[in-house]
């Protein structure tokens, strides 16, 4: 499988977050520095089920560990094995009241 190539001098990124405001405000934050968000999806299975459709895969990819249907430590794993040139930032969001 090809790389994205860099577009800007930044690598092509993919966020994964199952909530849209969340996801959203990531990518415009990273698009306003200058970075190439390439996808935008909304949990585990539906990037799994994206990168093995797609001829190139991003070079970086911003994942929530608590996401739907399958969770992010789960996407992790997976990442790993399947696509070992993806380097994955994960991170956790979360309100106690």
């Amino acid at each position: 499988m090809k790389e994205i190539g860099m577009l800007n001098t930044h690598p092509a990124i993919v966020v994964v977050d199952d909530h849209p405001l969340m996801r959203k405000t990531i990518c415009q934050v990273l698009e306003s520095k200058g970075f190439h968000v390439e996808l935008q999806l909304s949990n585990g299975q539906e990037l799994l089920n994206t990168l093995s459709r797609i001829a190139t895969v991003p070079k970086i990819c911003i994942l929530d560990i608590q996401i739907s249907v399958m969770n992010g430590l789960d996407t992790l794993k997976k990442i790993r094995e399947l696509y070992p040139g993806i380097k994955t930032l994960v991170y956790s969001f979360t309100t106690n009241e």
